[in-house]
C-alpha cells in the first residue's frame, strides 16, 4: 500500500523505531542529491562558545549517587566530546569506583558525541 519514497521512509522509520525502541533511528528521503558535508573546522571562538555552552550543563552529567546496597547512580543526559568532558567524567566515575553496581540512566539522554 506505500506508493511513495517519501511514505516508505516513514513507515521504515516507524517499524524500525518500534523494534530497535530508539527513536533516534530514522530514514529520511530527499528526491534532491544531498549536499556533500564541507569539513570546515569552526573558529577558535566558536569551539570556546560551544565548551562555555557544554560545561553550564555539566557536560551531561546531570545527578550522581551511591544508592542503598551501595549501588551508583548516573543520571547523563548527553555524551559531549572527551576533549571537553573528559576531566568532569574521570571526576563522576572516581566518585562511582566503589560502588558494588552501577546504574547509568540515559532515559533524558539527547545523544552527542
Amino acid at each position: 500500500s506505500i506508493t511513495s519514497a517519501r511514505q516508505f521512509a516513514t513507515t521504515l522509520t516507524e517499524h524500525l523505531q518500534a523494534i530497535s525502541k530508539d527513536k533516534h533511528l530514522r530514514v529520511r528521503y530527499s528526491y534532491d542529491a544531498l549536499p556533500v558535508p564541507r569539513n570546515e573546522q569552526p573558529s577558535p571562538e566558536q569551539v570556546a562558545e560551544f565548551r562555555a555552552n557544554m560545561a553550564r550543563g555539566n557536560f551531561g552529567f546531570a545527578k550522581l549517587e551511591i544508592l542503598p546496597g551501595n549501588v551508583g547512580y548516573l543520571d547523563l543526559r548527553g555524551f559531549a566530546p572527551p576533549s571537553f568532558a573528559g576531566e568532569t567524567a574521570v571526576a563522576a566515575m572516581t566518585y562511582l569506583a566503589n560502588a558494588d553496581a552501577l546504574i547509568v540512566d540515559l532515559r533524558n539522554n539527547g545523544g552527542g558525541s
